[in-house]
């Protein structure tokens, strides 16, 4: 049964990447990140990105990176299958139990995304980032 769900949920995911494009609300700005928080390391791309899109997973409240190598295939798997994207968990399970405004989530969480986002475009992709959040992953990543 947990195969079957971890399958589905792939498919999903999958269907997802291909037809939706996050943007920001209308009237928003986007604040600039000056520099990573303390703490905050780069983040590192097995095999590096390449001309792919990166695929950011941001674990939930309680959680760590490794809910996303659950299952049969797991989510990293199933993603890094879809051509010409690659997938990156993001860590913040140090302190997965505080709010999202602590400079280890929200900031460190900014900082990833603009380091993706500028490593690709310098390596000839999009220069975009997917962001795929569960649970209070998806309230940093707002």
């Amino acid at each position: 049964m947990k195969a079957r769900a971890a399958r589905a949920l792939a498919a999903v995911a999958a269907a997802l990447l291909s037809a939706v494009s996050v943007g920001m609300p209308a009237g928003a700005t986007a604040r600039a990140v000056t520099q990573a928080p303390p703490g905050c390391a780069a983040p590192v791309v097995p095999g590096g990105l390449g001309t792919s899109i990166p695929v950011l997973l941001v674990h939930g409240f309680h959680e760590g990176p490794a809910v996303w190598n659950q299952g049969t295939p797991t989510m990293l798997e199933a993603i890094d299958a879809i051509p010409g994207v690659k997938a990156v968990s993001f860590n913040y399970s140090s302190w997965n139990t505080m709010w999202v405004t602590n400079i280890h989530i929200g900031a460190c969480l900014a900082t990833w995304i603009t380091s993706l986002a500028t490593t690709s475009k310098n390596a000839g992709g999009p220069g975009k980032v997917i962001i795929v959040a569960h649970s209070m992953g998806g309230l940093a990543v707002r």
